[in-house]
């Protein structure tokens, strides 16, 4: 704290009004409208992406389902020319 200062001079209003206006143009203190605006962007951007890990989920659970089925064919493939040459 600065020499001098007591924590009686923030009963001022001019002080008071002053020290948030300080805080205000250091960015510390924000509008509740600006919160809320980012706060409502930032939950669609979240709500966004967790839309877009399940959909990837559902295509990699489809993926392994097909890529097993084609490792199958290409197994049963496999057997069946070995099954011929003999």
């Amino acid at each position: 704290m600065p020499p001098g200062f007591q924590p009686e001079h923030l009963s001022s209003p001019t002080i008071l009004l002053g020290l948030v206006v300080v805080l205000i143009l250091a960015g510390a203190l924000v509008p509740r409208w600006l919160h809320k605006s980012v706060m409502t962007r930032a939950d669609k951007e979240r709500d966004d992406w967790r839309d877009t890990a399940t959909k990837q989920s559902e295509q990699i659970s489809e993926l392994l389902e097909q890529s097993k089925t084609a490792l199958h064919i290409g197994e049963e493939i496999k057997r069946l020319a070995e099954r011929g040459d003999d």
